[in-house]
């Protein structure tokens, strides 16, 4: 993996969790075919390849989890419709990656203001 920087990272294993699952759907006739509890058996491998690649991340693991279980919960709940489930991975990924971002944002913002009450 050549991402750098540990939110980073956590964003490119949940992309690659999204993708994994639609793999699957792909696999599965879009997902016509395939089963809530097949999906999750092929994000748990792809959980495991991804956390191989950089084992001391914790944001990956953590990211990797975070859509693992999602799927883990919509299972719980009955659902099962692997379509739906595959494109909310993919909306959960996008969701922790623009969620990085505006955690960023605000780190520059306050950084700026120390900045600035420094130079005064």
């Amino acid at each position: 993996m050549t991402v750098r920087g540990a939110p980073a990272i956590g964003a490119a294993g949940a992309f690659g969790m999204a993708l994994a699952a639609r793999e699957y759907g792909l696999k599965r006739d879009g997902a016509k075919t395939g089963s809530m509890a097949g999906l999750v058996q092929a994000l748990e491998e792809a959980k495991a390849l991804l956390d191989k690649a950089r084992p001391t991340a914790v944001n990956l693991s953590w990211a990797t989890t975070r859509i693992l279980h999602l799927v883990q919960v919509l299972v719980e709940r009955g659902v099962d419709d692997v379509a739906y489930a595959i494109d909310t991975c993919l909306l959960e990924a996008q969701e922790l990656a623009d969620d990085d971002v505006k955690i960023n944002e605000r780190m520059g913002e306050h950084g700026a203001d120390f900045v600035e009450r420094l130079m005064k």
